[in-house]
């Protein structure tokens, strides 16, 4: 069956049609993580931050200690943000393990209802957001953001990881108001932390 003929309509710079590159770079059965990365040019970075944050906007991984597996990739992609990396790397383990093309497929079609109502939100907008020089520091945001969701706080981790979400989102649309959001998710978790930190302070008699 061709996989065209279910492409939806969308617009050439969405983030559905993102999606639909990575099943569209697939030359063979299957192919690397790192490939399919490698095809998406500058976008992976937001990709690749999209699909680590996401796991944790649900209560199981934001439990302490799961949130923990997830993080450490968002560090690794969020650090070569900062150091201003166009091409984005990963560990050998994870750029060397295959995916076939029916699981991309089926997995992109399912996602793209979902994100196809996402691109009717966000659009290009407030440019000076998401230039070279402005992505190096949302990389340190992003940092700050996968550092929180390592705090063994329960449930506190959704919070950074939605602010993640939101970046992701924001850096695969180019949108600046997404961005600009999720800077104020990403202080109002740190504002939030030291909030429960002086609070358990207080109630042990340390503050």
């Amino acid at each position: 069956m061709n996989d065209a003929a279910h492409e939806p309509l969308v617009p050439a710079d969405s983030i559905a049609l993102t999606l639909r590159r990575i099943v569209d770079g697939i030359a063979g059965e299957r192919a690397s993580i790192g490939e399919i990365m490698g095809g998406l040019g500058g976008r992976a970075h937001g990709l690749a931050l999209l699909l680590f944050a996401a796991p944790n906007l649900t209560p199981g991984p934001s439990m302490p200690g799961f949130s923990t597996v997830l993080a450490v990739p968002l560090v690794i992609v969020a650090a070569q943000m900062a150091l201003g990396l166009d091409a984005l790397w990963l560990p050998g383990f994870i750029a060397r393990r295959t995916l076939s093309r029916r699981f991309c497929a089926a997995f992109v079609d399912k996602l793209t209802p979902i994100v196809v109502r996402i691109d009717r939100v966000l659009r290009p907008r407030l440019h000076g957001l998401t230039t070279p020089v402005a992505q190096r520091l949302l990389g340190l945001v992003a940092l700050a953001m996968a550092g929180l969701l390592l705090v063994p706080l329960p449930f506190y981790p959704l919070l950074p990881a939605f602010g993640m979400v939101v970046l992701a989102l924001g850096l695969l649309a180019r949108d600046g108001v997404a961005i600009l959001a999720s800077i104020v998710v990403a202080a109002g978790s740190g504002v939030l932390l030291v909030v429960v930190i002086r609070f358990f302070g207080y109630l042990l008699g340390l503050d």
